[in-house]
């Protein structure tokens, strides 16, 4: 698992047999499998030990897999995390690249001379809700370094430089960034770790929308809220139903279609009003893990509490329709 990447297919049926050893009651009969044993995901413990891989190459040059790979995958001019699949891949280097995705979540450029660092194509910024700048990219300025922006003389930004190619926000976000006076090397950090250095439960845990919920000013309920959301366990029917609680599968809010996540929180009307009102047409949702994953990624915490009380205010509804039988608009649903 710490080389190859297994199909999800594999992945799938290795938690079944886990589940049904520890859930079945000694008969051959089906058991209901609730959870809460602690069971890693297969699939990503998989990808989060391959990460282990993806992290050697990015911060030991010298090794012998790390000049193999780059040769014949990437350029020495570039990183890992910039590297594509290739025309021809082998299986190892389509399972290590396949871990991007999780050292993307949690590492960062640490600086000494900057001389290394492209601000526009490695995450470099301090900011836990983006490391990479939200300015727009500037045609002909493609290889700007971090260090052409900071005064050499006493170690410091140069702050016409910063104002005149950035925005002010990634202005702010860059000025917070301590520059070393004893200089040396840029080298890659990983956050999630109190070292910098990247292991594997550390991958396994970071959270797979790339953002840290605990970081927003909401209160816990919502807290627990999204991160429900993002695992995709809220109980709506279709949940229930899938662990055999004897209910109806009706929306309890339209009544018109089956009850799912997707449905309540981007498909019903009420729902599709409210994120009207915020100016977003998110089209068709297919997962709601994804989701959060496509659209979260690039936004910052002021946008974050918006989205994230707005599907509060979803769920806040549909449960006082199912427990009070109360119907509320979508000002209503704004105020609560």
């Amino acid at each position: 698992m710490g080389v190859f990447l297994l199909p999800k297919g594999i992945c799938n049926r290795l938690e079944n047999m886990m589940n049904g050893y520890w859930w079945s009651n000694g008969s051959n009969t089906g058991s209901i499998r609730w959870g809460g044993l602690g069971f890693r995901k297969v699939y990503e413990f998989n990808l989060s030990m391959l990460a282990k891989q993806g992290w050697r190459l990015l911060t030991n040059h010298t090794s012998l897999m790390s000049q193999i790979l780059t040769a014949k995958y990437f350029s020495f001019m570039l990183f890992f995390l910039q590297s594509s699949l290739g025309s021809n891949p082998s299986y190892i280097w389509r399972s290590i690249w396949e871990s991007k995705c999780i050292l993307n979540l949690g590492i960062c450029r640490r600086m000494g001379d900057r001389c290394s660092t492209n601000v526009w194509i490695d995450n470099w910024l301090l900011d836990s809700a983006s490391q990479y700048l939200s300015t727009n990219y500037i045609a002909g300025f493609e290889h700007l370094m971090a260090h052409d922006f900071i005064y050499i003389p006493t170690r410091t930004w140069n702050m016409g430089h910063l104002q005149r190619v950035f925005d002010a926000q990634d202005v702010q976000r860059i000025i917070q960034i301590p520059l070393n006076s004893a200089g040396g090397v840029d080298f890659w950090m990983w956050l999630r770790s109190r070292n910098g250095y990247y292991f594997v439960k550390s991958g396994y845990w970071t959270n797979p929308c790339g953002k840290d919920f605990g970081m927003l000013k909401v209160s816990l309920k919502v807290k627990l809220f999204m991160w429900r959301f993002s695992k995709s366990i809220l109980p709506a029917k279709d949940k229930l139903i899938t662990c055999r609680v004897d209910v109806h599968s009706d929306c309890p809010v339209c009544g018109s279609h089956d009850e799912s996540l997707l449905h309540l929180f981007f498909e019903y009307s009420l729902s599709l009003q409210l994120w009207d009102s915020m100016g977003k047409d998110w089209g068709p949702v297919l997962s709601s893990l994804e989701w959060l994953v496509e659209v979260l990624s690039s936004l910052n915490h002021e946008s974050m509490y918006s989205i994230f009380m707005n599907l509060w205010g979803i769920w806040w509804n549909r449960n006082k329709v199912v427990w009070d039988h109360k119907f509320h608009s979508t000002s209503q649903i704004c105020q609560s």
